[in-house]
Formats: C-alpha cells, sequence, structure tokens
C-alpha cells in the first residue's frame, strides 16, 4: 500500500508540478502598448539588464529628452508613425527569473518609446506578461 501511494504521489507531482510556461508571450496578449509582429528582441536578456531597462522606461523617466539616434539602433528598428509627425518605436525584451524552487519562468516585456519629427523622446510605455 505505501509503495503504491508513493508511486501515485510521485506520478502526480511530475505531472501536475512541472506546469509548462509558454516561451513567448504572443503580441496579442498585450493590450497596454504597440505590439508588432516582427517586433526587435533585444539581446543580452538577463534579470538584472532587463529590470535595468524597465525601471529606466517607467519610473526614472531617462529616455525623456535624449534624442532616438543616441540609443540602441535596435530600439529604432520597428516604428510606426503617430499621426503627428513622430512615431513610436517598439522593441522587445525576454528575460527569465529563478523561482524558490529553482525554476526558470519566462517574462516578456514590450516597450514602446514616443519620439517627436526632431528625434527627441518624449515618453516610455511599457508592458510586462
Amino acid at each position: 500500500m505505501n509503495r503504491v501511494y508513493c508511486c501515485a504521489m510521485l506520478c502526480y507531482i511530475v505531472l501536475c508540478g512541472c506546469k509548462s510556461v509558454p516561451l513567448y508571450a504572443n503580441t496579442s496578449d498585450f493590450t497596454y502598448v504597440w505590439a508588432p509582429e516582427n517586433i526587435t528582441r533585444m539581446a543580452g536578456e538577463n534579470y538584472f539588464r532587463a529590470i535595468a531597462e524597465w525601471n529606466i522606461c517607467t519610473k526614472t523617466g531617462d529616455y525623456i529628452g535624449m534624442d532616438i539616434n543616441n540609443l540602441d539602433k535596435r530600439k529604432s528598428k520597428i516604428c510606426k508613425d503617430d499621426g503627428n509627425g513622430g512615431k513610436i518605436c517598439a522593441y522587445l525584451w525576454i528575460y527569465y527569473e529563478k523561482t524558490a524552487y529553482g525554476n526558470d519562468i519566462p517574462y516578456t516585456m514590450i516597450f514602446n518609446i514616443y519620439v517627436k519629427n526632431n528625434g527627441i523622446i518624449y515618453k516610455c510605455r511599457s508592458e510586462k506578461i
């Protein structure tokens, strides 16, 4: 009886406890930011760089007032016209965060940089799934 119980519990833990997590979120999952299908993925997606990028865009506002041409060119690769002579550029960060059990949970962050027609950034928005 004890062996059967242990075997059943082991099967339950393996089958139900190791829930698979999708590697990437679909761009249609994002509702707050513009997320085109052909969005540029940033390299070097470790946790610390991704969180630093999140803080620069959402908390400190360090990008506001900067020239878009002074940033990494991948951040201005995919853009669309905003209707006012400026543009909205989108880029993607994917990073993994370790849980207490040692599992890697993937997170996807999409950033939108709003640029005036003179190339100066006036707003940055982001969303994380």
